[in-house]
């Protein structure tokens, strides 16, 4: 009788607590080589969190370019480069940018990898 009512405890905890595990709306995406890709436009009083921008080695890095409401293009983070054996790991940095402002990625000449998540400023 014990042990039952120790796993159904268990098994109440763990529904519960689940609810507070999940990572958010964070979407994930393959930036293939090529063009050009828009990302996000981020409406004002929102604001983007990119947590994760990856690429395997390559001569040239892929980049993220922001265009605020009225100005120019700013490159903001490169790529971190996370698959050449011969040297240490670049830092994978990460970078949040308030709205109102268009964001593209730029391909470098290796596909990208990116982990993003959009916001009000309220949340």
């Amino acid at each position: 009788m014990k042990s039952a009512l120790v796993r159904s405890l268990i098994a109440i905890l763990f529904c519960v607590c689940v609810r507070f595990t999940f990572a958010g709306d964070f979407h994930s995406q393959v930036i293939p080589t090529g063009g050009t890709v828009s990302l996000t436009d981020v409406p004002a009083n929102h604001f983007l969190r990119i947590r994760n921008f990856t690429q395997n080695a390559g001569p040239t890095r892929a980049t993220i370019s922001v265009t605020p409401s009225g100005g120019s293009a700013i490159i903001v983070l490169s790529a971190a480069i996370v698959s050449n054996a011969s040297t240490a790991p670049d830092t994978i940095n990460s970078v949040v940018i308030a709205g109102p402002a268009k964001v593209e990625v730029i391909p470098g000449t290796s596909p990208a990898y990116i982990t993003y998540i959009k916001q009000s400023d309220s949340d």
